[in-house]
């Protein structure tokens, strides 16, 4: 991504399961580089401190490559990011980082009906668990992350690679801002899409036109 491989336009990306943990590591590694760049275009004390304390919050080394050439401004790479039932334990000074290199929308999908997160994960990982649950079973309390239950679609893990379609379509990924899906909204409020337009006609993209990578 750093290296627009890609292209130039903006990218989106959509994970579940450990696709969207290496989501994560993307956006910290993304989030890394901001701060070197930041650094690098501003010379002064203020800025220098600013990234200092960044550097500081994602556990970077003292003194980063001052050598790091750059095609593009690595916060202007991400637009959307879609996680579902993602295996991690995110603290909330993280998301902050993570929600600065997200152009877009930053959607977390959680089940409660995930055992596999809920008891499995949280033996393989006591520590990081205890104070902060995974991310793909709870809500994320944090400015500028959507969250939406989507319980009714999964009833275990494994079901997330059969349900991705629906979840994208509940979550209104791709989809103009004011649009109400047909027979969805006004039986479900939750679901994030709470507008018409102003003829009262409600339309619905089927296909998913926007370019993104699915991990």
């Amino acid at each position: 991504l750093l290296n627009s491989n890609a292209g130039h336009r903006p990218v989106s990306l959509v994970g579940f399961s450990f696709g969207a943990r290496i989501i994560i590591a993307c956006l910290k590694e993304l989030a890394r580089n901001q701060a070197i760049w930041e650094q690098q275009q501003e010379g002064d004390d203020q800025k220098e401190s600013i990234a200092a304390s960044i550097r500081k919050s994602l556990h970077m080394s003292k003194n980063p490559k001052e050598s790091e050439v750059y095609n593009r401004e690595p916060a202007s790479i991400i637009e959307d990011v879609i996680l579902m039932g993602c295996p991690a334990s995110v603290k909330s000074s993280k998301w902050l980082s993570y929600r600065e290199i997200v152009g877009g929308r930053l959607v977390n999908c959680y089940s409660k009906n995930d055992m596999i997160l809920a008891l499995m994960y949280r033996v393989k990982n006591i520590a990081s668990s205890l104070l902060t649950p995974p991310v793909g079973i709870s809500h994320v309390n944090d400015a500028g992350i959507e969250n939406f239950d989507v319980s009714r679609f999964v009833a275990s893990h494994g079901e997330y690679c059969v349900a991705v379609r629906e979840i994208l379509n509940f979550v209104g990924y791709n989809q103009p801002s004011e649009v109400r899906v047909p027979g969805r909204c006004k039986a479900n409020p939750d679901c994030g899409v709470i507008a018409t337009d102003s003829e009262g006609v409600s339309t619905l993209h089927d296909e998913l036109s926007q370019t993104y990578f699915s991990a």
